[in-house]
């Protein structure tokens, strides 16, 4: 596990306890650059389906960043070469899962604030107070760019 920052330092080997489809996560190179928070605009959309979201060195290897799209914020994990997309605000009290840290499998994000706990892949609720899921996006990396896809669930 790591700090409570956003900067969370790898501590093992990725467990999946499920299968799920692959475009929740998409194949990424390392990096060893980055930092921050980004605000995109309508102009980040490169189709009708993916909005750009940041450089894939904005996001790396073990971390945690938050990003802004028009109308909503997303968390990005980059776990061992897979990137997941979830919404950054916790459905207990809508703390910032990007300001929490990785779970011990790293296949996990953990609350700050009251340490609710979801499966990176499926956002549902795996322990502590929240009993919600948090929505999960696909995503796709293209030259080195990250895009976000709509929600599993439906379109944007």
């Amino acid at each position: 596990s790591g700090p409570m920052a956003r900067r969370a330092p790898p501590s093992g080997s990725l467990r999946r306890t499920r299968a799920r489809p692959s475009a929740r996560k998409a194949e990424a190179s390392q990096t060893d650059a980055g930092a921050g928070d980004v605000r995109l605009g309508e102009d980040a959309r490169v189709d009708e389906m993916y909005r750009r979201v940041s450089s894939l060195a904005e996001v790396p290897e073990g971390e945690l960043r938050s990003f802004d799209l028009p109308g909503l914020r997303v968390a990005i994990a980059h776990i061992e070469n897979e990137l997941f997309v979830f919404g950054d605000e916790c459905t207990h009290e809508g703390c910032s899962l990007a300001e929490g840290k990785l779970g011990e499998q790293e296949d996990t994000v953990v609350c700050p604030c009251h340490e609710s706990e979801f499966d990176l892949a499926t956002g549902e609720p795996v322990g502590g107070p929240a009993v919600d899921p948090v929505p999960v996006y696909t995503v796709r990396v293209t030259d080195e760019w990250i895009e976000v896809g709509p929600p599993s669930e439906g379109g944007w």
